[in-house]
């Protein structure tokens, strides 16, 4: 796991209107690879919805709550376990 700059864009449609900073959490597991890592965190008791770039799983913390860190903490501890 890594934290990377990832900025997120603005705006709605088809024709975002600007990009602001931001970050995400890049998973980089050799024996996961991304649309493997993709499907394991959906079927999660709380389905987890991250995105795929330049073959890499990730979230974007800016769409992570506060409330939510323990539940993802714990789904990456349970995916570790399983490694």
């Amino acid at each position: 796991l890594e934290v990377i700059d990832s900025p997120v864009q603005i705006g709605s449609g088809a024709l975002p209107v600007e990009n602001i900073p931001s970050c995400a959490i890049r998973f980089r597991f050799d024996t996961y690879p991304a649309e493997k890592l993709a499907r394991y965190f959906r079927l999660q008791e709380i389905p987890v919805v991250g995105y795929i770039k330049e073959k890499h799983y990730m979230w974007n913390l800016k769409t992570i709550r506060e409330a939510d860190v323990d539940y993802l903490s714990q789904c990456i501890n349970r995916l570790v376990e399983e490694l």
